[in-house]
């Protein structure tokens, strides 16, 4: 029987320049980026984005907070 696990991701898309980038959470974001890059403090994503499907665009980047489905075997 199979098993479904849903994993977060973070996916941001910069506005200039066109480029995607997925995370498995908001800390690693910050890790990767500045709050310059991103027109926005960690602290703010992690009030804006607390349920899949929840989004959020600064002057820099969209983010959209969604899930991957896998499936597992049991």
């Amino acid at each position: 029987m199979k098993q479904q696990k849903n994993i977060k991701v973070i996916h941001v898309h910069f506005l200039h320049g066109r480029k995607n980038f997925y995370f498995g959470s908001i800390s690693a974001i910050f890790k990767k980026f500045t709050e310059k890059e991103l027109g926005c403090t960690e602290s703010y994503l992690l009030h804006v984005l607390t349920a899949d499907g929840s989004s959020h665009i600064t002057s820099e980047a969209c983010f959209i907070r969604s899930h991957l489905i896998k499936s597992e075997r049991e």
